[in-house]
């Protein structure tokens, strides 16, 4: 069983925590997650990012910082910059060898936290964790259940992205996986999708929820087209793929037709002709946004730079200085 050994600061654990106007869960969070992180037996920090709240957040995030000030940073960002922005801010001032993110919801139960921690200690790099689903009763659970299959099915072979739940907040990461991940500079919604598709052993856990409402299709829609074209290169090479596959037998066809109304007339060729041209067209396109996809994943992968993140406070515990040693 390899364990990853803690960095420097003697920090095992680093647990990510954005939040977003989370003034009602934020104290019922903090009550069932230091408890667990407490029975762990070893260093850890919570890292409190609060994305541009517009209530009490902030107060109740200094407030816990002066409960608890030996496992307790604060991250303040001037403005709402969405939940990945968040975490990335949250992986670069984190000290610790593993990382693990949290949702505000508590529907995401942190008593999982120990099951995480051990699926890293078998030897996975990244563990996720899907949520167990009731039992469909009436054809629109059924209806839902089997389309999210079918969603799960054509993500899974166009994208390469193996997850149960991408959407899913309650991961734990080896740290040098994430710091590989945001090194990339590929920019995504998705962190955690992004980090599976480049995981050499990626895991995943079965979490009992207390039960959320469904997320809407168009949240469902942007999420997918995300993990579509934002994640993997693969997409676009299976766009580009099936363009030459309509091309190329377009342009034969197209060849044939030509040299047999150059022979004997076009007369009888009409509707050919038109299909034709169509699925050359059509081939072309496809083709030629393909291979602009790839182009564009390239230029992001090449030449993209991670600005500064702008953020107000940044409260923490300083650590003590040694004495500088005199001349004497």
């Amino acid at each position: 069983m390899s364990q990853t050994s803690p960095p420097p600061s003697g920090v095992a654990l680093s647990v990510l925590l954005p939040i977003r106007d989370g003034e009602a869960v934020l104290p019922r969070l903090c009550e069932r997650l230091y408890p667990v992180l407490d029975g762990l037996g070893q260093a850890y920090e919570v890292v409190l990012i609060d994305d541009g709240s517009r209530d009490r957040s902030a107060t109740l995030l200094r407030q816990q910082h002066r409960l608890r000030p030996d496992a307790t940073r604060v991250l303040l960002l001037r403005h709402p910059a969405g939940r990945e922005v968040a975490l990335r801010a949250g992986v670069e001032i984190s000290h610790g060898a593993r990382l693990l993110t949290l949702d505000l919801d508590l529907p995401h139960p942190p008593e999982a936290i120990p099951r995480m921690l051990a699926e890293l200690d078998r030897g996975h790099d990244c563990v996720g964790s899907f949520r167990r689903r009731p039992p469909a009763v009436g054809w629109p659970a059924h209806w839902r259940a089997w389309s999210a299959q079918v969603l799960n099915g054509l993500r899974m072979h166009l994208a390469g992205v193996r997850l149960h739940d991408p959407g899913g907040g309650l991961r734990a990461y080896e740290r040098p996986l994430l710091e590989a991940v945001l090194a990339s500079g590929r920019r995504t919604s998705c962190l955690a999708a992004l980090a599976g598709s480049r995981a050499v052993r990626p895991g995943e856990i079965e979490i009992e929820t207390a039960g959320e409402p469904p997320l809407s299709w168009w949240r469902i829609a942007r999420l997918h087209l995300d993990l579509l074209t934002g994640v993997s290169p693969r997409f676009w090479k299976i766009l580009s793929g099936l363009g030459a596959i309509l091309a190329l037998p377009a342009t034969l066809g197209l060849g044939l037709l030509a040299a047999h109304g150059l022979v004997f007339g076009f007369a009888d060729t009409g509707g050919f002709l038109r299909l034709g041209w169509l699925t050359w067209i059509a081939g072309l396109l496809l083709l030629g946004l393909g291979l602009l996809g790839e182009t564009m994943d390239r230029l992001q992968e090449s030449l993209a730079v991670r600005p500064p993140l702008a953020h107000r406070a940044h409260v923490h515990l300083r650590p003590k200085r040694d004495p500088e040693p005199s001349d004497e």
